[in-house]
This record gives structure tokens, sequence and C-alpha cells, in this order.
């Protein structure tokens, strides 16, 4: 979880939506211990990203 406060750079928008395409907030983005963008959506169900969050930490 963070929050941008959108100063900077890209005309007032958030670093991190430019970053990874975000459509909004709130917007959910897992990535990997590689890095690797895993999701990115505006929603999840809390199930599956419990899930997807389990098996990288076992990866890990």
């Amino acid at each position: 979880m963070a929050h941008d406060t959108g100063k900077g750079e890209y005309r007032r928008l958030p670093k991190t939506m430019v970053k990874y395409r975000s459509g909004g907030t709130p917007w959910i983005v897992i990535i990997d211990p590689e890095g690797i963008i895993v999701y990115n959506q505006f929603h999840i169900d809390v199930g599956q990203a419990a899930e997807m969050i389990r098996e990288l930490l076992e990866k890990g």
C-alpha cells in the first residue's frame, strides 16, 4: 500500500500511476520478489490476493 501525492514531473499525475499504468485509485499492484508485476487491476478478491501473495512468499 502506498500513497503518491502526484507532485513532480508527471503533470500532476502520481508517479506510481504513470509507472504502473493504473487507472486511478484505489488500484492493486502486486509485484513479485524479482520486481515483475504479477497483478495490476482495479479490484481483486481478498481470497485471490491472499493466495497470490502466499505463493509469492513461498517462492521468494
